[in-house]
Order: structure tokens, then sequence, then C-alpha cells
């Protein structure tokens, strides 16, 4: 059987907390191994890689004298890339080779380790950990705990899959090879099955990513309507969807993107769900950032007003700024809210803020490997996105374009200066017009939705 002709999506997994890796470690355990075992030339690349040990907890890899090694590093910037980001709990980015591995090793320390939690590429390059297989030693013995392409995860897909399953329509189908015409009748069967009833058929769709064809040039409009389906059942059961798996392979056009937002909130509201979501370049939100405004527009001031008692200067930035700037409102497509502390860049700086915060009640959760933390009052879902920023010789370091650190001149945004938004006047880069045509360009007053989008839109 060519299953990849059934659930062609079949290798995916993510990096948010409902479709990231996890895996039992076998007890003695005491190192992992990662191959891409491809036919030709591969990459290893996986956002972070970490440890929990049997209570739950992350482990610190230094706590059990962790070493790492790994087959290359892009760019041969092993820092970036390499064993000391790996040992860091964050990413690998090998070069393009044959076989592209990494390894996971430690020698010491009481904790058990119980699970490896993998967070793959969350865009269109985690289709690169397609045939990955993962490895434990326990008495000097590698014993294979994972293989991407692999039999038992089509098993386990099938097993979930069999409501929808016509057992002789199957059967028939695999006899006449005929299986990719019963992937299209078994699509459309699921989604007449939940437009007709969503509250009922919607839960307990967790399988259906497989059926989506992850090629961006073979994806059809049924393959929208299914991701839809499946983004609109996670969204049901509670996840929160911070990447957006196989949207890159599928969700290619803004009429895609925009029929999908549709789809999903017809069957939402149908399943009894009052609020709507939207694409953002950070997932697929909550679209309450100006129902809600007063509330986001409370938090940051609290936030703001938090960290003068400590000394420390916040402003709002980046997206936020612009909104304000532009037209003093939030953009309309926006889905958070961005504030930016200083700090003296100590590394101990940020982890002094992070205990400030909490010590005044407020909710702080990090995002590894991102310095950026999220912040919000236990038992809101209303939150601020909250960046570091510190002095260097050669200008103030901050979050800029895609999420990478860089300088930006100092006079861009010290003193801090004013500017309102919804009416209420907030701390901002002291010179907002050249913060924005450094971090966004000559335009920046032109509506851009798709502004460094996560991955390509045609057209």
């Amino acid at each position: 059987m060519r299953w990849q002709e059934l659930f062609p999506g079949l290798p995916h997994f993510g990096q948010s907390p409902y479709d990231r890796l996890q895996l039992a470690v076998p007890v003695g355990s005491n190192a992992v191994r990662f191959i891409v075992q491809a036919p030709d030339a591969e990459i290893l690349n996986l956002r972070a890689v970490r440890l929990i040990d049997d209570q739950g907890e992350l482990v610190d890899l230094g706590e059990i004298k962790a070493a790492a090694t790994v087959s290359s590093s892009f760019g041969d910037e092993a820092d970036a890339h390499g064993a000391p980001s790996l040992l860091r709990g964050r990413g690998i980015h090998t070069k393009r080779e044959f076989a592209p591995n990494a390894c996971i090793e430690w020698t010491a320390g009481n904790r058990r380790i119980a699970v490896l939690e993998i967070l793959n590429r969350g865009d269109e390059f985690g289709a690169r950990s397609n045939h990955l297989v993962i490895d434990a030693r326990k008495d000097g013995k590698w014993t294979r705990i994972f293989q991407n392409d692999g039999a038992n995860r089509l098993l386990d897909i099938m097993s979930r899959a069999s409501r929808h399953l016509d057992p002789r329509d199957f059967v028939s189908a695999l006899a006449a090879r005929e299986l990719p015409e019963y992937r299209l009748r078994l699509m459309a069967h699921v989604i007449a099955s939940v437009s007709q009833d969503a509250k009922r058929h919607l839960p307990g769709l967790d399988w259906l990513y497989a059926l989506v064809n992850p090629s961006r040039e073979h994806a059809t409009d049924s393959d929208v309507e299914v991701l839809s389906v499946y983004y609109a059942s996670q969204i049901l059961k509670g996840a929160h969807l911070g990447s957006i798996p196989l949207a890159g392979h599928v969700l290619t056009t803004r009429s895609r993107i925009e029929s999908s937002e549709r789809l999903i909130n017809t069957l939402l509201a149908a399943a009894g769900r009052k609020e709507s979501y939207l694409y953002t370049r950070h997932g697929l939100q909550l679209s309450q950032l100006r129902s809600a405004a007063g509330e986001y527009l409370a938090l940051a001031r609290r936030v703001i007003e938090s960290l003068a008692r400590r000394d420390c200067r916040a402003f709002i930035c980046y997206g936020t700024l612009l909104g304000a700037v532009r037209t003093g409102d939030f953009i309309a497509h926006d889905d958070d809210l961005d504030v930016v502390f200083l700090e003296d860049g100590a590394s101990s700086a940020r982890d002094e803020v992070i205990r400030h915060l909490e010590s005044e009640g407020f909710q702080v959760r990090e995002d590894i490997p991102l310095l950026n933390v999220r912040v919000s009052i236990p038992g809101s879902h209303i939150f601020i996105d909250l960046f570091p920023a510190w002095p260097r010789a050669d200008g103030l370091h901050m979050y800029m374009e895609k999420m990478r650190i860089r300088a930006v001149p100092v006079e861009a945004v010290l003193p801090l200066g004013t500017v309102h938004l919804r009416g209420e006047a907030f701390p901002a880069p002291g010179h907002p017009d050249q913060f924005l045509t450094e971090r966004y360009g000559a335009d920046w007053m032109t509506e851009a939705r798709f502004f460094e989008w996560p991955y390509k839109i045609d057209g």
C-alpha cells in the first residue's frame, strides 16, 4: 500500500503544544540521536529539542552534564545552529547533506529522563523532517523509538480515522489501486458531515491533517476545506494555534486564506462558539484586539507602571506603535499588543524582570528559544508581548525584522516620547517615524496584511 496516496500529510508534526512530538524515552537511556534518512541529501532542521523528567519537569541539560554533537552547522555557525544551540534547548540547522544527524548524551544526575519533546519548524520547511528517525541508547545499544514515515504512524492514523472509513469502499479502492480517488471521497464525506452537524462531528478529527496534500503545486480547494475543518476541530478542543501546520503548503493565496477564515468561523458558530478567528503571522488567533481594546490597554498600562517601579523604562512598539501613529488605533489584522522594556544587557536582567512581574501578580509565559515573553493576569485570556532591548556601542539592540536581533540608532528611540492609542497617551520611541522606517521600510504608512508572513503568498 502506498500510504502517501491516502494520507499525504502523514509525516507532519509541528511546534505548537498540540502537534509537537513527544516520545517516551526507555528507562535507563543515556543518549538520543536524530537522523534524517531521506533518499537524497537533506537538512536536519528542528526548532527545539527538550528532555523532560518523570515528574513532567523540563530538564536543564547542564544539570545532567549533557554533551551534544551535530554533523554540520548551517553557515558554519555552530553557536546558532549546532551543538551549543542544541544544549541550550534551542534549534539545530545542519547543512544539506546525506543523513544529517545530531546526538545528545548525558552522564550524570539523579533525574530520570522520561520524555523527549521535539518542536519542528512550523512553516513549509517542516517537511525537512519527513524522513526523521530517532534512536535512544541504553546499555550501549541503540533502539529506534520513532520513524516518521513508519508503519506505526500509519496504523495510528487509520485507527483514529476508523469511524469515517468505509471498510468495503477502502478495501475495494486498495484492490483497484484507486487510493487517490478514495482520498477525495473521504475528504468530501468529512466536509459534508461537519457542514451538516458541526457540533457532533468536529470533535475527534485530530487525524485529519494527514489527508491534506502538503504540496504547493498540487494542493486543491478541497485541501483548503479539509485543513480548515482540522483547524476548527483543534480550536474546539482548546488548542492554541500559535503555529498553523501545513498552511504554507495549502493557504498560498489571499483568497484561500480568507475563504479558510470564513469556513472556520462558520463551523465554530455552528458548534456554538461566539468568537471569531483570523490568520496572522503568529498563527490562527482570536480576533479580539479591537473588540477587547480596553482590557488590552489596561494591561499594557499596568505592566509599564509595574516596570517603572523597578526603574525599568517600557514603551509600546512594533505593530502597536504602527497602528497608533497611522490611525490612532490597533491595526485591523493585528493580534497582539507589543511592549518593549530597556535592560542593561546582563543575562540576569531579563530573569529579574520576569521575577519582578510575577511578584506583582502577573503571569509570565516564556517562548523558548525567543527572549520575549507573554504577560497576562492569571485567569485572563488577554496578554501582551513583552520584548527586551539593551544598549550597546553600535546602538540599541532589539528584535527587528523576522525576529532577528540587531542594532537600531539610539536616537530613534531615546529619549522616549508619547503617542496616543485609542485616545490614551502611552510612552513610545522619541522619533516614531524614524523607528518605523527602520523597522518596516519607507512605505510603512501603507497597509500590508501579509508583511513578513511566515511563508510566501502567491501574487
